[in-house]
C-alpha cells in the first residue's frame, strides 16, 4: 500500500475553522489517481500532509508502511528526501540557479543521490523536452513552460516513490497540456511511481487509471 490515511483531522490554528476531515483514504503502490476538485476546498492542505510539510492534529498518516506523523522534523525532511517528489503550484525554483543546479540541488539531501547525478539531471530535462539552450539559464529567465518542466525534472532526480503534482499543466495550452501529460505518463510508468495530481481541469482525468472527486476524501467539502 503507497498511502494509508485514518481518522485525519487539520486546521491551521485553534481560531481557524477546520479544513480536512478525512476518515480513511488509501492508494495501492504504482497507482496514478487524478484528483479534483475546486478551489479553497483543502486540497494543496491535502498533498502537504500527504508529503510531511504539516502534520494533522488527528490521524494517521502512512506512507508504504512507515507512519509519517510520528516521525520528527528531521526524520520527515529525511523520508520526503528519500521517497517523495513534489511539483508546487508555484514550482519553488530557486530563480539565480541554472536549471541543471536546481535539479542537482534537489539530489543533495537524499541518500539516493549518485556521481552520475548530473547525467541524470540532463536526461530529464532531456526527455520533458527542455531546449538544450535553457539548461544553464538561470531559473528567472526560463518561460514559465520550462520551468514547469524543471520543477517536474527536479521532483524525479532522487528516483521517488510517490510524484505530488498540483495543478501541473496550469501553464500550458491545450498541446502542450497534451505533450507534457504524454511525457510524465511515460517517466512515470518507467520508473514504477505512484503519482497523485491535484487539479480542476477534466481534461487531465483521461491519463490517469483513477479519478476521484475531492470531496470523496475530504468530507468536509460535503457538509458545507
Amino acid at each position: 500500500m503507497a498511502i494509508n490515511l485514518s481518522d485525519i483531522s487539520f486546521h491551521y490554528n485553534k481560531h481557524h475553522a477546520q479544513i480536512l476531515k478525512i476518515p480513511e483514504w488509501k492508494l495501492t503502490s504504482k497507482s496514478k489517481i487524478f484528483i479534483q476538485g475546486a478551489s479553497g476546498t483543502g486540497k494543496t492542505t491535502f498533498l502537504n500532509i500527504l508529503c510531511g510539510l504539516i502534520s494533522p492534529q488527528k490521524g494517521k498518516v502512512e506512507l508504504f508502511g512507515t507512519h509519517i506523523n510520528r516521525l520528527n522534523a528531521a526524520q520527515r525532511d529525511s523520508f520526503r528526501a528519500n521517497n517523495i517528489g513534489y511539483v508546487f503550484q508555484q514550482f519553488n525554483l530557486i530563480p539565480y540557479l541554472s536549471a541543471v543546479e536546481n535539479i542537482i540541488l534537489a539530489s543533495h539531501f537524499s541518500k539516493n543521490q549518485n556521481n552520475l547525478k548530473k547525467e541524470k539531471a540532463l536526461d530529464l530535462l532531456s526527455r520533458l523536452d527542455v531546449d538544450r539552450k535553457d539548461w544553464h539559464l538561470e531559473a528567472r529567465n526560463l518561460s514559465v513552460g520550462q520551468q514547469q518542466r524543471v520543477a517536474i525534472a527536479r521532483a524525479l532526480i532522487n528516483n521517488p516513490k510517490l510524484l505530488i503534482t498540483d495543478e501541473p499543466t496550469s501553464a500550458l495550452d491545450i498541446k502542450n497540456r497534451e505533450n507534457f501529460m504524454n511525457l510524465l505518463m511515460d517517466v512515470v510508468n518507467e520508473n514504477h511511481i505512484t503519482l497523485v495530481c491535484v487539479g480542476h481541469d477534466p481534461a487531465l482525468a483521461k491519463f490517469f487509471n483513477v479519478v476521484e472527486d475531492f470531496s470523496n476524501i475530504n468530507k468536509l467539502v460535503i457538509e458545507k
